[in-house]
């Protein structure tokens, strides 16, 4: 299990938020920053009794002030005969995990200004604004959107099903793809999705939830839920865009109905991965 550090304090705990395990320092040893290209699985111990029904969430601990940082939504699973918080992460440093009781649909207030602090003079916010007061996208926490924040395959596919009102099943018992369990809280979204025939996923029958989306696999979905006519539209000028291959026909639409504009260098960025912010954009434009 990951080092306990009983001497670390924390700041800034967000409202309504309770503190649901130690402060674990999690490194390996080396010096310097540690980060990984892709996000790679936390494991933490979780309480026998432990609610399933809050929503768990793992901070980074700043080892300083003790400040909470890049909030990630954690899943519980059973490891042998015990629980255990599993959370991604593309970095190592100090964590701790917050539990929150989860707000029902049906008791959110009606949204009549901006709750995020960190969009109030973004450029993506009223991209933001407009999606989270039709209760198509959250925060990372009570007052944080994140935009800049790079966003996961599942957190893309679930905005995508609740921005077209696809059908959500409330019980999956056939799985979709063999890295989704019955347990992890994106099943039914991914599901949907499938079902829907907007994704299929990777060869050999797998999804990767947890892995960050690019800007080119975005677009796919976005434009396959908004089933549009992608025929007969004029070719983007990005220089990166290669008309040969499977994402040339989205972002040719995509371009052409000023949904993206690309870079100053001429690029799409096909393989660069989508903000939370460009995110709101593109879904909010394709509404």
């Amino acid at each position: 299990p990951p080092a306990v550090d009983a001497e670390q304090t924390v700041t800034g705990v967000p409202a309504g938020s309770t503190v649901a395990s130690d402060v674990y320092n999690v490194e390996t040893g080396e010096t310097g920053s540690v980060t990984f290209d892709q996000p790679v699985t936390l494991v933490f111990p979780a309480a026998d009794d432990v609610d399933t029904d809050m929503v768990y969430t793992m901070y980074t601990v700043d080892p300083t002030t003790g400040a909470l940082s890049d909030p990630v939504e954690c899943t519980i699973k059973l490891s042998g005969d015990s629980k255990v918080f599993e959370c991604q992460t593309t970095h190592l440093s100090k964590f701790i995990i917050l539990a929150m009781v989860p707000v029902a649909e049906e008791e959110l207030p009606e949204i009549t200004e901006n709750p995020f602090v960190d969009v109030k003079s973004h450029w993506s916010k009223d991209y933001v604004v407009d999606l989270y007061s039709q209760g198509i996208v959250s925060g990372k926490d009570a007052t944080h959107f994140r935009p800049d924040d790079a966003i996961t395959r599942a957190e893309f596919t679930k905005i995508i099903v609740n921005a077209f009102g696809l059908e959500v099943k409330g019980t999956v018992t056939t799985m979709p793809f063999s890295d989704v369990k019955a347990g992890d809280w994106f099943v039914t979204y991914v599901d949907a999705a499938k079902t829907a025939g907007i994704t299929a996923g990777y060869p050999g029958g797998i999804f990767k939830p947890n892995a960050q989306i690019t800007r080119a696999e975005a677009l796919k979905i976005l434009l396959e839920a908004a089933e549009v006519s992608l025929s007969g539209v004029t070719a983007s000028e990005f220089k990166d865009v290669k008309q040969s291959e499977w994402y040339a026909k989205y972002v040719n639409y995509a371009a052409a109905n000023a949904i993206v504009k690309g870079y100053a260098d001429g690029t799409f960025g096909v393989d660069k991965n989508i903000t939370r912010g460009e995110t709101a954009k593109i879904v909010s434009l394709m509404l």
